[in-house]
């Protein structure tokens, strides 16, 4: 796919879904501009530097590896003082053992056990699991994978069984059921991508443009989720959350661009947007938002499906993960509605 995109000779390359996508632009191409969005690009051997990343390269570094000791320092917060912290990395992954040398790094003055365990399929995931619960791990940390990230409803389903509180990196988990989430804001990073893109289309050179990092992180939480395991979110937590999934104290907001003000940012046409791996991510992420090409305005049909889509979409995340249903991971583990209500009155 990537010869072929060099083949159209488009005015630059927007490398999206990570270090294999930006991989595979480099070695294909040394003279049209390409622009990255990856975890860690230095590491990952993307760049040389973020500040000199190379003659044809640049991009949006995430920061991942580096947020992992500032995860583990927001879920210890709600854990009792002493008890073992897992940390499940994708073991085939270019960096797992970077990402579970930071975390070991950043538990080592907690006076807490670290639990690293690996997995690269449904099968190792659930082993991991019963190892975690072996040792009484008191939580979780989530390695920020794109394999995890397509094994949510499992890793979900599977903490709610072991009660085990986890903290992941992008917002879909705790919309989901999951516990907290917390890491770059992505929507801002993608249009950060846009920005560079339109300063080389502008007449930018790109050996001018350093990769730039997120200024935007979200730390999103679900109190139904916390209620259920028992835990009480300090005050210094809920203060500087983003996203609350039942009440909401200052919700996340998000950069939605019009295809003109898209067209407008970037100049003129040339662009070609390569998605190796991860197509759909922008529409999984907001469904309501118009990826379509063309600048005319929808017409009322076109509006009309755009507003089901979006009503839908919002009464999706509504639904509250404590409402009795079939599908509810914590059903097995939830006091019955009787001992609630005695609860309550004492």
């Amino acid at each position: 796919m990537a010869e072929e995109l060099v083949a159209l000779h488009p005015a630059t390359i927007a490398a999206a879904g990570g270090a294999p996508s930006a991989r595979a632009a480099k070695s294909v191409t040394t003279s049209i501009p390409i622009i990255f969005i990856a975890g860690d690009s230095v590491s990952e051997g993307i760049v040389a530097s973020l500040n000199q990343p190379g003659a044809n390269v640049t991009g949006v570094d995430l920061m991942s590896g580096e947020l992992t000791g500032k995860r583990l320092s927001l879920l210890a917060q709600l854990l009792p003082s002493g008890t073992p912290i897992g940390f499940l990395t994708n073991k085939k992954g270019v960096q797992s053992s970077l990402h579970a040398s930071d975390f070991e790094l950043a538990v080592a003055p907690m006076n807490r056990e670290p639990v690293v365990v690996g997995a690269s399929d449904d099968a190792e995931i659930d082993n991991s699991f019963s190892l975690l619960n072996q040792k009484r791990v008191g939580g979780l940390v989530v390695e920020n994978d794109p394999f995890f990230d397509s094994r949510r409803e499992r890793l979900i389903r599977l903490t709610a069984q072991q009660s085990i509180p986890a903290i992941y990196h992008i917002r879909e988990f705790p919309l989901a059921g999951g516990l907290m989430s917390y890491g770059t804001n992505l929507m801002d990073a993608y249009y950060q991508m846009g920005v560079l893109i339109g300063r080389i289309l502008k007449g930018a050179n790109i050996a001018d443009l350093p990769v730039t990092r997120p200024t935007k992180f979200d730390l999103a939480l679900n109190l139904s989720t916390a209620k259920v395991l028992g835990l009480t979110i300090p005050t210094t937590v809920l203060a500087i959350a983003d996203e609350l999934k039942i009440k909401t104290r200052r919700p996340l907001r998000t950069r939605v661009m019009s295809h003109r003000q898209l067209t407008g940012l970037l100049g003129s046409a040339g662009v070609i947007v390569m998605l190796l791996s991860g197509t759909a991510f922008a529409q999984s992420m907001r469904p309501g938002i118009n990826l379509t090409p063309g600048n005319r305005p929808l017409s009322p049909e076109e509006q009309a499906r755009q507003k089901a889509v979006d009503d839908a979409y919002r009464s999706a995340i509504e639904k509250l993960p404590d409402k009795k249903k079939s599908a509810d991971p914590w059903d097995s583990i939830r006091p019955a509605p009787s001992s609630r209500k005695r609860q309550d009155k004492q």
